[in-house]
């Protein structure tokens, strides 16, 4: 008996011990992954802030860099906000830029927050050009996630692939920042013009950090 109850005691002892291994391996196994998960996640963000830099340098426009800090979900506004504001240098109308391309237009400004319109809201309105035909429209989003460029003349030359630039009227828009590529084009209801529709250059809804163009005039 004594016997049986020293056995079943230590088996006991045991089992308690080895759980506390489990647990603290546990533990130990999260806080590993955790670190790599860390480690990771500051790679790709060195390397998105890199390119960043790399586009500043190269580019001759004066840029405010942002980092996104909430995205709106509404339904029938397509936007973002940063964290940069009126102290900062941001004022409403400046176009917001990725290396890749166009992301929007500031239009609210507060102390120390922005938030920027998408170029895929209907409410923008972008004056462009076509790179490879030279022919002008303005581009505007919809409600389907992707650009219009409208009022296109019915002799324009469009085809699938060409590439939409911005063709920059006014300071606070500058000349050749790319737009999107054409995916399709139609003839509107008028008879007398064109649209294009365009898919967005820049990946939209994996943004995390922006440049805001302050003046678009050589350094």
């Amino acid at each position: 008996m004594v016997k049986f109850i020293f056995a079943e005691t230590k088996a006991l002892l045991s089992y308690h011990v080895t759980k506390r291994g489990n647990i603290r391996l546990t533990k130990e196994n999260f806080e590993l992954k955790q670190k790599l998960l860390d480690s990771s996640e500051a790679v790709f963000e060195n390397e998105r802030l890199r390119k960043l830099l790399d586009f500043k340098k190269k580019t001759e426009f004066v840029l405010i860099p942002a980092r996104v800090i909430a995205k709106d979900a509404a339904n029938w506004t397509k936007s973002l906000v940063v964290n940069q504001g009126r102290t900062d240098g941001v004022e409403i109308g400046q176009l917001v830029i990725a290396p890749a391309g166009v992301v929007g237009r500031i239009f609210e400004v507060s102390k120390r927050s922005s938030r920027v319109m998408l170029i895929i809201d209907p409410n923008l309105n972008v004056a462009s050009i076509i790179k490879q035909s030279r022919q002008t429209g303005i581009v505007s989003g919809s409600l389907l996630g992707k650009c219009v460029m409208r009022y296109l003349s019915t002799d324009s030359v469009i085809e699938i692939g060409d590439t939409v630039l911005t063709l920059g009227l006014d300071r606070k828009y500058p000349k050749g920042i790319v737009i999107g590529e054409i995916v399709s084009w139609y003839k509107d209801s008028d008879g007398v013009s064109f649209s294009a529709v365009l898919r967005p250059e820049v990946d939209l809804s994996r943004l995390e950090e922006v440049l805001i163009v302050s003046v678009a005039a050589e350094k």
